[in-house]
């Protein structure tokens, strides 16, 4: 039974660690293409010297994109993030540049940098903090079988959307719903070389496997479940 029992936190504790990424990574899903794209600009401009119109061209990804994630960030309800993405925006807008020499625009991108990277973690975080309802799960098993039916109820909310559908529905509907705006799509294909087309695959293959994989592991995660449920009777 001890065994049994340490097996089972093992799992549980695993389980939960997962499933915290997995919701974290879905929950910057709406802000990870265009943060991606403005830190390609940005660490682009910070390693190498290119001709003006590279500069131009950045300053019209990066104030676009911005201006995307600030209606995003205002929609989702945060505070503080709009502001600074707003700001940098216009710090980077091609219409009424910013003149600075080389060495202070050096330092402005790789602080812009950081403040992308701290947007994705932070929305990372939130997704976090929200699989695990703001709590931390303690060692004892009812906070184990609690922190599980939470997974549950998560990956049951994730998957409602996708009910009754085969493999190949699933990767039709992750094409069809849940991707970046063809405008991105669009700009960031020009950057990689890759047609948008195969951008759209790639993106839609990666949400379709995740789904598929979350809905191999509910069952076993409610198998899990209802053997913590039987030790804790047994107590």
């Amino acid at each position: 039974m001890n065994r049994e029992r340490a097996l089972a936190d093992q799992h549980a504790k695993a389980s939960k660690i997962r499933t915290a990424m997995i919701a974290g990574w879905r929950s910057a899903a709406s802000i990870r293409t265009p943060v991606a794209f403005c830190l390609f600009w940005l660490v682009l401009a910070i390693v190498g010297r290119w001709p003006y119109f590279i500069y131009v061209l950045m300053r019209v990804s990066i104030c676009a994109a911005s201006a995307y994630l600030v209606r995003s960030l205002v929609q989702q309800k945060f505070r503080i993030w709009p502001w600074i993405i707003g700001a940098i925006a216009i710090l980077y807008n091609p219409i009424q540049p910013a003149r600075m020499h080389r060495r202070d625009w050096w330092i402005v991108n790789v602080l812009t940098v950081i403040a992308f990277l701290a947007l994705f973690f932070d929305k990372f975080r939130a997704g976090v903090k929200h699989s695990t309802g703001a709590t931390e799960a303690g060692d004892d098993l009812e906070s184990q079988i609690a922190a599980l039916q939470e997974e549950i109820e998560f990956y049951e909310k994730e998957l409602s959307e996708f009910a009754g559908e085969d493999e190949a529905q699933v990767r039709e509907h992750a094409l069809r719903n849940g991707l970046p705006k063809p405008e991105f799509i669009q700009g960031l294909a020009k950057v990689t070389g890759q047609t948008p087309a195969e951008l759209e695959n790639e993106m839609a293959e990666q949400n379709a496997n995740l789904i598929l994989e979350m809905r191999e592991e509910l069952p076993m995660k409610k198998a899990l479940l209802q053997k913590l449920l039987q030790i804790h009777q047994s107590r």
